[in-house]
């Protein structure tokens, strides 16, 4: 095949020509796709316009919202427009005139009518009701909404912080290796120079193999943490994510101590909304007792009439006043009572059970974060204490004065320290989480008070 039959060759074969252009002009750098960095404040900004429950629920509260709305309509005035054209054959049947000469057996008549028609319903307690009803609906909907969020907003940072605890252990590790492969070489530097035995070689190889093996089972942890974040946050998969991890401080404690019960049920979405549906219930209650007031609806037409759409047009008009009063209605009305009062009560007990529990879970929080920040300035003594043993084991054994299993013991304990740094901060974190989401408000986390 010659080069001109080649060319055409690839002309007939565009899967094949856009193969090669990618392979002789490949994509530029610029074009591949950029790194996510995101820290804590940023993954909670980013979850309100990001995550799939969040904007499912505010779907709902506009739902509400036009419920509300449409139940507004029943209380204005409702005007229509007709036109419509009929034609009736109307028979004489068991009347006097029925045999009477010169009167039809039947006659036909065409109509057409021209009208604007109106209703208002200027009395009518139970349309009213509903419509405030509606409205207490709509704002606890928007209470759920607070509520989904301030959950999206606990789980987004529990994944943050998970994943920056993933990542500290996967560092610990990695130093681990290191120090393993040090302890190797000078095991090994040791036995050629008759000081140590083949045991100490041996020992700091499976020393080395356990981390090495440790690695790679937290590397997939890290890769399962990080899909979290992203599915969490509505980000691309296949894109890199680098996350800053927040600084700790002090001033948690501080907020805790000033955070009173009231503020929390000011600002607590759950608290909030059991007391909007007990003052729903309370007026739900009122509303039962004007069902026995009468309704008093107002109706009118006005328009034309003529034989047909082209006659003769004349002006036609009615107005009408009707008022409904009940008189028994088998005792529905009282039953409607019984059952809010009930209503009631069963909110009652929910308001007081939730503020309740919400004081517990107050006093445990403050607790709890006294406690865990106490045990990061143990988890870093310990860590000193480890570092010196691990000095002074290596330092004999350089000497020559003891195998390395000391070594390798002080290193295991080195390790354990360094990864109870890690899981003291880990959660200490947690517990100003936990802290942030009984306030009502879990955006306190990312501002470290």
């Amino acid at each position: 095949m010659d080069s001109f039959e080649f060319l055409a060759v690839m002309k007939r074969t565009p899967f094949v020509l856009a193969l090669l252009v990618a392979i002789l002009f490949p994509a530029a750098p610029g074009h591949a796709q950029q790194a996510v960095e995101l820290d804590l404040a940023g993954a909670l900004s980013r979850a309100r316009d990001a995550n799939f429950a969040i904007l499912m629920e505010r779907e709902n509260v506009e739902s509400l919202r036009q419920s509300a709305r449409r139940a507004r309509a029943e209380l204005l005035p409702q005007v229509t427009a007709s036109a419509a054209q009929s034609r009736a054959m109307q028979p004489n049947v068991g009347g006097f005139t029925e045999d009477l000469p010169g009167i039809p057996p039947r006659r036909f008549t065409n109509r057409f009518d021209a009208l604007l028609r109106a209703r208002l319903s200027t009395l009518d307690a139970t349309r009213l009701a509903d419509y405030r009803v509606a409205r207490y609906d709509q704002e606890l909907a928007a209470f759920d909404l607070e509520s989904t969020v301030q959950d999206i907003l606990e789980a987004i940072a529990d994944a943050f912080f998970s994943h920056v605890r993933n990542l500290a252990r996967l560092d610990v590790i990695e130093a681990n290796i290191e120090r393993d492969r040090a302890l190797l070489e000078l095991s090994e530097n040791q036995f050629d120079a008759g000081v140590a035995t083949p045991i100490d070689v041996t020992r700091a190889e499976v020393q080395l193999s356990q981390n090495e093996l440790a690695l790679l089972q937290q590397e997939t942890v890290v890769f399962e943490s990080e899909m979290r974040i992203k599915r969490i946050l509505n980000i691309d998969l296949g894109a890199e994510l680098r996350v800053i991890p927040p600084p700790l401080s002090e001033a948690a404690l501080d907020s805790a101590r000033v955070l009173g019960l009231q503020t929390v049920l000011r600002k607590n979405a759950e608290y909030q909304r059991a007391n909007r549906t007990l003052e729903r219930n309370q007026y739900a209650r009122r509303a039962t007792s004007w069902e026995r007031l009468p309704n008093l609806e107002l109706t009118g037409e006005w328009g034309y009439a003529a034989r047909n759409l082209t006659g003769d047009m004349r002006e036609q008009w009615r107005i009408q006043a009707g008022v409904s009063v009940p008189i028994f209605e088998g005792f529905r009305i009282q039953a409607n009572q019984l059952q809010a009062d009930a209503a009631i009560r069963r909110q009652e007990f929910a308001v007081a059970s939730l503020e309740t529990e919400l004081d517990a879970d107050l006093r445990l929080a403050r607790q709890d974060l006294r406690s865990r920040f106490s045990q990061i300035n143990i988890a870093r003594k310990q860590l000193e204490l480890s570092e010196r043993e691990l000095e002074l084991a290596r330092t004999r054994f350089e000497e020559g004065v003891a195998d390395n299993r000391d070594v390798v013991s002080a290193q295991a304990n080195l390790a354990a320290a360094e990864d109870g740094v890690v899981e003291a901060e880990y959660f200490y974190n947690r517990a100003r989480l936990r802290l942030a989401r009984i306030s009502g408000d879990v955006s306190r986390v990312a501002a470290n008070n």
